[in-house]
């Protein structure tokens, strides 16, 4: 079955340089990692099927650039965006403190109303870490996101939940939001209908 737009989903990760973003998209789609990576300029995007409650969605998973000399050219790649992944990493805490530009940059291009995911990567350096557990969680909360500690090099599971729990939210907010215009639209026609009668009585 070939995948139509409204299965299509878009789903872009931000971050800092160097906080692991196309490795943790490299574990998702090939299970691969690579110590030497090479850092990325400007953005790309690879494609991902994924079936969810028996149905087939495409993912289209784009990895941007964090150095600030990009960041005019990221702006334009947030654009119609279902899915947005902050990405720090545990090791770097002005990765985490930079978070907040982040967030601001992209909703105020796509709106507060994004699905939203937090991603403490390098979990495998834990014990160099800079950044607690609690503070990834509390900023997650904070922002209405899931929050993730995964590990590009070492654990591809988490990686893996991440993704799927994010897309399980994003179908299953858009199927809410159908059912609410549908509501919404019978709603009005009942009362359309109501008025005309009084209106003959």
């Amino acid at each position: 079955m070939e995948n139509s737009p409204e299965n299509e989903i878009k789903v872009i990760l931000l971050g800092d340089c160097g906080v692991g973003k196309t490795n943790i998209i490299s574990r998702y789609i090939d299970d691969e990692f690579k110590e030497s990576q090479i850092t990325t300029s400007g953005s790309n995007y690879v494609l991902k099927s994924i079936d969810v409650d028996g149905k087939n969605y495409q993912l289209n998973i784009w990895d941007t650039a964090g150095q600030e000399r990009y960041r005019s050219v990221t702006k334009m790649f947030i654009h119609d965006s279902h899915i947005l992944i902050l990405v720090y990493s545990i090791i770097d805490r002005k990765t985490y403190e930079n978070l907040d530009y982040w967030y601001k940059l992209a909703i105020d291009i796509l709106g507060k109303n994004i699905i939203l995911g937090i991603a403490g990567n390098k979990s495998d350096l834990y014990e160099q870490e800079k950044v607690k557990d609690n503070e990834g969680k509390k900023f997650a909360k904070d922002h209405n996101a899931l929050f993730k500690l995964v590990s590009a090099k070492d654990d591809g599971k988490s990686i893996d939940l991440l993704f799927e729990e994010l897309v399980k939210k994003y179908i299953h907010k858009k199927a809410d939001n159908n059912n609410n215009e549908r509501e919404s639209v019978k709603i009005g026609k009942n009362t359309k209908k109501k008025n005309r009668l009084l209106k003959y009585c």
